[in-house]
């Protein structure tokens, strides 16, 4: 009796060689769609080329646009017409005493700066009082400014908040801009550190408490952190002083105390 062999297992190989072997096979049954599967994308190449070819390209110039006019109020006069002046305001979030300085300075410059044109028309309908025959520049400023802070600004704990206003119609004729910080500078403060210099080595009581007297009658409710070796370290509460007067403060207290140095660093209490 003639023994069988035992089967062996096609390689890689061997299997390609018959896939490859089947497909010519089915092509050359199928004529017809061979020759379409070969035909189409050349077909389809050539028009592409050909409509390439009869289009003649345009060459177009950089377009360069003007700056957005933000220092003039011309192009929001429709918007300021329908506005309630007398009770508009400038919304911003978080409520903080260092981002209330920066959108109030902002609004008193744009509104001296378009004074002449949009503000003076509608300037009696608003409850502000400028002294007769002022004419220095820095005190118009700090009284618009002042106005400004106290009745046009208006801040709110989180954009979430401030977004809300505009669920009501009466908000959108009171609020003519929304200025939107991130949120994580709700707790945003100052921090104040002081190097007293004394002409002894060690630094004399007197010559703290007198420079303690300059902080505490300068600022609103500083708490003193740390006291090493003539080192004052203050935090300011959120709304002490604006940030656009904090270097001057300083800088008389180094001309006329016995301040070697400071440094001012914002902090973040969240």
């Amino acid at each position: 009796m003639r023994a069988r062999g035992e089967r062996k297992e096609a390689g890689s190989w061997v299997k390609f060689r018959l896939l490859m072997w089947k497909n010519f096979v089915q092509q050359l049954r199928h004529p017809v769609q061979t020759a379409a599967e070969l035909l189409l994308p050349v077909l389809t190449m050539s028009l592409v080329l050909v409509l390439r070819s009869q289009i003649d390209p345009e060459v177009l110039e950089t377009r360069t646009y003007p700056p957005i006019p933000a220092h003039t109020l011309n192009y929001s006069v429709t918007v300021l017409g329908g506005m309630n002046l007398t009770r508009m305001s400038m919304a911003f979030s978080p409520e903080n005493a260092v981002l209330r300085d920066v959108v109030s300075s902002a609004t008193t410059k744009l509104l001296l700066k378009n004074m002449r044109d949009q503000v003076l028309p509608i300037i009696e309908a608003l409850p502000i009082e400028i002294p007769p025959g002022l004419v220095n520049s820095s005190q118009v400023y700090e009284i618009v400014k002042l106005f400004v802070d106290e009745n046009v600004v208006t801040g709110y704990n989180s954009s979430a908040a401030m977004r809300g206003i505009y669920a009501e119609e009466e908000a959108t004729r009171r609020v003519i801009a929304g200025i939107e910080f991130d949120d994580s500078l709700r707790g945003f403060t100052l921090t104040i550190k002081i190097k007293v210099d004394d002409e002894t080595k060690t630094v004399r009581p007197e010559v703290c408490d007198a420079v303690k007297h300059y902080v505490s009658t300068n600022f609103r409710e500083p708490k003193i952190m740390e006291e090493y070796q003539g080192l004052l370290t203050y935090y300011l509460p959120d709304k002490s002083v604006a940030w656009s007067r904090m270097f001057g403060i300083m800088e008389a207290a180094k001309r006329d105390l016995p301040v070697e140095d400071y440094s001012i660093s914002q902090t973040t209490l969240e």
